[in-house]
C-alpha cells in the first residue's frame, strides 16, 4: 500500500469549507498526492441540486480554489454561467450527454449522487469513461455484509425515506469488476473510489479492505419506508450477477433485507445507532433555542454531547449548533 493511502487513517479530516462534510478536504489531499501535472484538470458533477456554485457541492473546491475546468447537471436546475445544465439522466442516455457536452474520457474526477439509479449509472459510465477518481453517494442504511441497490428505474424517485441508492459492498463490487479500488468513504454520505494502476505498488494490499468503513454502515438515515411495494424492485447485487442478470430472482433475493433495514430498524447495532440519533436531534433542538445559546457554558456542552452522541458528527456544523 502506498504510503499516502494508509495515511489516510492518521487524517483528522473535518468538515470543509464547500461540502457537506470533508469531501473538499478528503479530493485535496487525494489529487495533491497524485503530483497531477497537467495544466488544465476536469470534473464532473450530478445531480447538483443547486443554480450556483454551492458550499455541498463535491467538485465546488476544485473548482474555486483551483480553477478546476467542470460541467455541472442536474434534473431541476440551470445556469449556463456557470456551466450547470438541466439533464435528466439514464442508463440509457448517459454516454451521450456526456459525448454531447465532450467531456473527455477520463477527466480527473467525477461525482455522481441522485438519490436513487446511482450504482447503474456508475456502471454505465465504467463502460467508457475512466476518471481518476470516482464518488458515488451510499445508503448507510445496509449493513456491510448486503449488497443492495435501487433498481435501474428512472419513474422511481427518492421519496424522503430510506429507500434510495446503493449500499456500499454493492458499489465497492462494481468498482473492483472494473479496475478501481475503494479508497474511503465519507460517513454516511459517499465512498471515494481510485483507478488501480494509480495505487498499485504491487504488493497485496493497494487499498484498505471494505471492513474498514463497518461503522459507516448499518446507520438508520431518514424515514422508515411505509409504502411496502417501493421495495419490490430492489435488488441483490451478488444474486444478480450469480444468476446472470435475473432481475426476479435477484429482486425476491433483496426483499427480506430491505424489510429488516427499510422498513424496521434493522439489528442490534442499527437500532442503537437509531437511539443515538433520536437523542441527538433532541439535544440539537436544545442547542438552537436562544435561552440555551446565551448561557455560553451549556451550549457548549450540549453541542460537545451532540457531537459525542450523533452518529453523524458533520450535523453540528449543517445546523449552525456552532
Amino acid at each position: 500500500m502506498k504510503e499516502w493511502v494508509k495515511n489516510l487513517d492518521k487524517i483528522n479530516f473535518e468538515k470543509g469549507e464547500y461540502s457537506q462534510y470533508f469531501q473538499d478536504q478528503l479530493l485535496e489531499y487525494i489529487f495533491n498526492s497524485l503530483n497531477l501535472d497537467k495544466k488544465s484538470n476536469f470534473c464532473v458533477e450530478f445531480g447538483y441540486s443547486s443554480n450556483k456554485l454551492s458550499d455541498h457541492g463535491n467538485t465546488t473546491g476544485l473548482i474555486k480554489n483551483h480553477n478546476w475546468d467542470y460541467i455541472l447537471f442536474d434534473i431541476d436546475y440551470e445556469n449556463e454561467d456557470i456551466n450547470l445544465y438541466k439533464e435528466f439522466l439514464t442508463t440509457d442516455n448517459i454516454i451521450e450527454v456526456f459525448k454531447k457536452y465532450s467531456i473527455p474520457i477520463e477527466p480527473e474526477y467525477i461525482s455522481i449522487d441522485v438519490d436513487s439509479t446511482d450504482f447503474w449509472l456508475f456502471k454505465e459510465l465504467l463502460t467508457k469513461y475512466k476518471p481518476l477518481v470516482y464518488s458515488v453517494e451510499y445508503n448507510p442504511n445496509f449493513p456491510i455484509t448486503e449488497a443492495i441497490t435501487f433498481p435501474n428505474d428512472y419513474k422511481l424517485t427518492f421519496n424522503n425515506d430510506r429507500a434510495y441508492g446503493t449500499s456500499l459492498k454493492a458499489l465497492t463490487l462494481l468498482a473492483e469488476s472494473n479496475n478501481y479500488s475503494l479508497l474511503w468513504v465519507v460517513p454516511t454520505l459517499d465512498a471515494f473510489f481510485i483507478r488501480n494502476d494509480l495505487i498499485n505498488d504491487n504488493t497485496d494490499y493497494i487499498s484498505y479492505p471494505i471492513s474498514k468503513f463497518k461503522s459507516a454502515t448499518n446507520i438508520p438515515v431518514h424515514s422508515r419506508v411505509k409504502e411496502l411495494n417501493r421495495l419490490n424492485n430492489f435488488i441483490n447485487y451478488e444474486a444478480y450477477v450469480s444468476s446472470n442478470g435475473d432481475l426476479e430472482y435477484s429482486s425476491y433475493e433483496a426483499q427480506k433485507i430491505c424489510k429488516k433495514y427499510l422498513v424496521k430498524n434493522g439489528d442490534i447495532r442499527s437500532k442503537f445507532m437509531y437511539f443515538r440519533n433520536y437523542f441527538s436531534n433532541f439535544i440539537s433542538f436544545l442547542c438552537t433555542r436562544n435561552k440555551i445559546r446565551k448561557i455560553n457554558w451549556l451550549h457548549k456542552f450540549l453541542v460537545k454531547t451532540f457531537e459525542f452522541i450523533s452518529p453523524f458528527p458533520y450535523n453540528a456544523h449543517i445546523h449552525k449548533l456552532i
